[in-house]
């Protein structure tokens, strides 16, 4: 299991990704994160992990990091029951990271394909993303379509983009 940037960095060069990384203080939200990474071009994203009620379903859902997500509409679009916020157990034994350092990069441990990894479709629109590399004291920079191609290619995991719907 990859559990921090030391273990990450290596397999983002090995596949000639190029990135930049950005160390800063521990943060463990995307609004705490504002203040050391404003500056950074590219979008800025929060992750949720959620899971439907039977804790059948798992997802870890990438957005930008002002989105405020509606969960009883994307439980529709999911059609999977009620959803609510994994637990700290099941992050740590399912994507091998801890509340605060959430990423997309994180499906990788996903060995056993228990969840689903899913972006909002507006980030499409943006050619940079901003992720934590399995912490939060730092943050990498790279291609959105770079990390696509590690997540899928690399690692031969589907990655979703949705309409992932808007709390009004």
């Amino acid at each position: 299991m990859i559990s921090g940037k030391q273990q990450l960095l290596p397999l983002l060069n090995a596949a000639q990704l190029e990135f930049q990384l950005h160390e800063h203080p521990a943060v463990f939200t995307a609004e705490e994160g504002e203040q050391y990474c404003a500056h950074i071009k590219g979008a800025h994203v929060k992750n949720l992990f959620l899971r439907n009620e039977k804790k059948t379903a798992y997802w870890l859902v990438t957005i930008k990091y002002h989105k405020r997500v509606d969960l009883a509409a994307l439980a529709k679009v999911l059609n999977g029951g009620r959803l609510s916020f994994a637990n700290h157990d099941d992050l740590l034994s399912m994507l091998g990271v801890t509340p605060g350092s959430v990423t997309p990069i994180a499906i990788i441990n996903d060995k056993a394909g228990c969840v689903k990894l899913l972006l909002d479709q507006d980030l499409l629109q943006e050619e940079d993303i901003n992720i934590h590399p399995m912490e939060n004291t730092a943050t990498i920079t790279m291609k959105l379509a770079d990390l696509r191609n590690f997540i899928e290619n690399y690692q031969h995991i589907k990655m979703e983009f949705i309409s992932i719907p808007e709390k009004q």
